[in-house]
């Protein structure tokens, strides 16, 4: 697995760098730190300054993350010019599986973590992206790491819950599967309830088999939530607590895109979670995720 950690510094790149433990990277996994200096061609000098300090900053954490993960390749970069093009740029140049970075770091070296970069690679990366929002506390982490998993009977749906059990996981981690319902005009509200509990069935069983090796026996679970999915998400999200949230959708244009960021957007700005997003690109509409703190 190929990581891209954006930092630029700030508190919320550093919760970001902290959150690289939950993903459980398996032995040989890549990690690049990345760090972008915005040009300023009228003031050189500040930007040399600029880059000077960032160098230093990738060094440090190169350096932090191979000792807390000795079994990873931990390598680092910095790059002038806008963050947000630098971290796509670079994904995609490394064929990177996953982009982690965090959000409305306004102090770092350039805005790196700004919520208009964040939304930029969220919208327009081709592989997953991991938004992390802020710190789980360690009493928290002790109990349980719980993620909510967003899903239904779709094709992008299945390739996400391909990507989960792909994945390593926290040896406490908790799932609960679940579909926002809204009745459409050719199916009853029974009918419908009846489709989503047995696709949600499948979906659990999926997860406590596949996983059993490595996490508890029935670590997985599953909840009809209703009303719209976006405020059924991030109420379900609150209220459990989910430490991640994964959602599926799909995309293959600009107008896909904005649909993709109207989803994936207020649930990572409303949420108290972190955002994954794994873009499927295909011809027709790709998908998402999310993780959280308490």
């Amino acid at each position: 697995m190929k990581i891209l950690v954006a930092s630029d510094g700030s508190e919320c790149s550093q919760f970001a760098i902290d959150s690289l433990s939950t993903l459980c990277p398996e032995d040989g996994t890549e990690i690049q730190v990345l760090t972008a200096v915005e040009a300023l061609p009228t003031l050189a000098a500040l930007e040399l300054q600029g880059l000077e300090t960032a160098r230093k900053h990738v060094l440090a954490t190169v350096a932090k993350l191979k000792g807390e993960l000795p079994q990873c390749q931990i390598s680092g970069d910095v790059l002038i010019g806008e963050p947000d093009h630098g971290i796509l740029a670079t994904a995609e140049r490394l064929g990177t599986d996953l982009i982690v970075l965090g959000t409305h770091g306004q102090k770092g070296f350039s805005g790196l973590l700004m919520g208009s970069v964040s939304r930029s690679v969220l919208l327009n990366a081709k592989c997953a992206v991991r938004i992390v929002k802020g710190p789980q506390s360690h009493e928290a982490a002790a109990k349980s790491y719980n993620v909510l998993v967003a899903t239904n009977d779709s094709e992008e749906s299945d390739a996400a819950l391909d990507h989960i059990l792909s994945r390593s996981w926290p040896e406490n981690t908790k799932f609960l599967c679940v579909t926002a319902l809204s009745v459409h005009q050719n199916k009853s509200g029974e009918e419908q309830e009846v489709m989503a509990t047995s696709w949600l069935k499948c979906c659990v069983v999926r997860l406590n088999v596949k996983l059993s090796q490595h996490l508890p026996q029935h670590c997985a679970e599953f909840e009809l939530l209703n009303g719209h999915p976006k405020e059924a998400l991030i109420a379900k999200a609150a209220s459990w607590p989910a430490d991640l949230i994964v959602l599926g959708s799909r995309t293959q244009s600009l107008l896909g895109r904005m649909i993709r960021g109207s989803v994936s957007e207020a649930v990572a700005t409303a949420a108290n979670c972190s955002v994954e997003v794994l873009p499927m690109v295909t011809n027709k509409p790709a998908y998402i995720f999310v993780e959280s703190k308490r």
